[in-house]
Formats: structure tokens, sequence, C-alpha cells
């Protein structure tokens, strides 16, 4: 046999071996595809036997197990049931034993000693002090700028928010309680409509005053501290585009080269008190160096600034230069709204 023909004949069975691999590789994914074709039957199978099984179930039996469900869990609980109750009592008697009280205690607000809102409520007096400290330290901590007049030019303008926290008693026990003042003196406090509730504790309360800015609705879009301070002040002043704030009347203006922005607030007191907040916490931000705070409007500029309020709203000169205002009879606005 010459060399040529040895090579062919490797060819050859080099040939013949390829196809028979190449059909056992055939026979294999048929045997896979099979099998998972088996495997998806089978569950469906499965599936439809169990359907018709609980279908084939009465509609007593599978009440009949319901019921038989609830009878095991319910001995679980049985005994289990005396565990829990050692361990309810020695928990309350732990709590006694350290001080604490059990009853209704309540945590209210009063606007000027009158109820206005009920907070919570807890039945563990210990539980009822720390909720009563979380929710003054949180007040305190998101109130900018609380609310110290609720009427213009009456006598009962200032107004004051306090929280209380408040224990129920059987309305025999003594209701008087000793709380600090102000000064640090303790003074008797006792609620003088209810003798079935004794005074624990109370704090004042800050409730977040809110302002008509000018472009924004007077009564139905009002705006506190924080809106101003990052929407007229903060927003769009720059080193090179400085911010002007200063008062006119009952009015904060924040005034730029070519526009301004106003606030109204209830009388000049009150828009000196929001001066002075702004430029606090203006400070705290540290943006000094790009809005400028200038106090009171001079006199010889009040002409021109009511010049500029007249053509950009629309109102009276009187109405631009009055030291007080109610929002709600304001005219409307000329200017787009935002």
């Amino acid at each position: 046999m010459t060399r040529l023909e040895m090579m062919r004949e490797k060819l050859n069975q080099a040939a013949e071996r390829e196809k028979e691999l190449k059909l056992e590789i055939r026979h294999l994914k048929r045997q896979l595809a099979k099998k998972k074709k088996n495997s998806r039957k089978a569950e469906k199978r499965k599936k439809r036997r169990e359907e018709e099984r609980k279908k084939r179930i009465p509609a007593n039996v599978a009440a009949h197990q319901s019921l038989l469900k609830m009878k095991q869990n319910r001995r679980a609980y049985l005994k289990r049931r005396p565990e829990m109750l050692k361990a309810t009592r020695d928990k309350i008697e732990a709590r006694l034993e350290s001080g604490d009280v059990k009853g209704y205690h309540s945590i209210i607000i009063t606007k000027n000693k009158t109820k206005v809102e009920h907070v919570t409520h807890r039945w563990w007096l210990y539980d009822a002090q720390d909720t009563f400290d979380k929710l003054v330290k949180q007040n305190s901590n998101d109130v900018l700028f609380p609310t110290t007049v609720d009427k213009v030019n009456k006598p009962e303008s200032t107004v004051e928010y306090e929280i209380l926290l408040l224990q129920k008693t059987n309305g025999m026990s003594e209701n008087v309680t000793g709380i600090k003042d102000k000064d640090g003196k303790y003074v008797d406090h006792v609620i003088v409509d209810r003798n079935d509730y004794r005074l624990l504790d109370k704090r004042p309360w800050r409730v977040e005053e809110t302002f008509y800015v000018y472009g924004y609705h007077p009564g139905e879009d009002r705006k506190d501290c924080r809106f101003i301070i990052d929407e007229l002040i903060r927003k769009g002043a720059t080193p090179v585009n400085i911010k002007q704030v200063f008062t006119f009347g009952n009015k904060v203006f924040i005034k730029t080269d070519d526009d301004f922005d106003f606030v109204l607030c209830k009388d000049e007191n009150e828009a000196l008190r929001l001066y002075d907040a702004l430029e606090i916490y203006c400070e705290k931000l540290k943006i000094m160096d790009r809005v400028f705070f200038t106090g009171p409007l001079p006199e010889k500029l009040k002409s021109n600034l009511i010049n500029e309020m007249v053509e950009k709203t629309g109102w009276t000169r009187h109405m631009c230069s009055t030291t007080w205002s109610n929002p709600f009879n304001i005219p409307p606005v000329k200017a787009t709204l935002r």
C-alpha cells in the first residue's frame, strides 16, 4: 500500500468517525428535549390532578379542615398561654418596681389654654414621658419661625401654644401639679374644667408661621420661613448676583438688580422678627458674601420702591405703603402667578 492510499484511508476513517459523533450528539439532544417535555407534562398532570382533587372535596370537608386547623392552633396557644401570661406579669411587675405607673396618659396641644389637637396617648408613664420629650425636641428642631401673633389690631393678638402631658385619674385624687415657670419657680397648675385629668408636664410648642409671598395664593399657598430661605434668597444668589434683603412696613423684600420679591407679614414687628431670623439663618449657612441685609428702607427711597410695587402688582399706593394688611383683602395679582 502506497503512502497516498494510507492517507486516503485515514481521511475516510476520520469522516466516518465525525458522522458517528454527529449522530450521537443528535441522539442526545433528542433525549434531553424528550426528557424536558415529559417533565413539563408530568408537572401539568400533577397540577391538573390537584385541581380535580380540590373540586371533588365537598364544601363541608373544606370547612372541617379549616376548623381542625383552628383547633390545632388553639391547643398550641393554650399550651403556651401560661408562659406568655407569666412573662407579661413579670414585665408589669418589673415596670411597677422601677416606679412606672400604668394608666391613660394623653399628650395634647393647646392654644391660649384651649385644646386644639390630641397628639397621642400611652398606657405607661415612662413611655409617655419619653414620647413627650421626643416630640418637644423634634418640634424645636423642625420649626424655624414660630407663630406669635394670631390676629392683627386685636387685644387677643398674642398666641401661645403649649404641649401638655396629662394623666387620667378617678376624679378623686389630687390633680394639682407644681411645674416650673419661665423664672424657674414652681407654680401650681390645675385643669379647671376637667377634674379627672392631672397635668404632669407642659412645654412651649412651636407652630410654623406661614406668609403671603407675592406671586402665590395668599390663603391656599402660603409659604414658611424655610421656603423663603431656599427659594427666594439662596436660589440664584452668587458673589456676582448679590441679593439685598430689607424691610418696608410690614413687608420683607428680597431684591436683585432687575427684580424683587416680597413677603407680607401681619405687622411691622413680625416683619422685623422675620428679617432677624433670615439674617441669623443666612449666617449659619455661610452665604453672607452673596446676600446683604440692609435693615429698614431709608425714607428717601420709599417713594421709588412704592412706584416699582405699583408697576409690578397693580395695587394702589396706599396698599403698597400700609404697615399691616389682611391677605384675603389684597387685590388680584397683576403679574403672572408662578
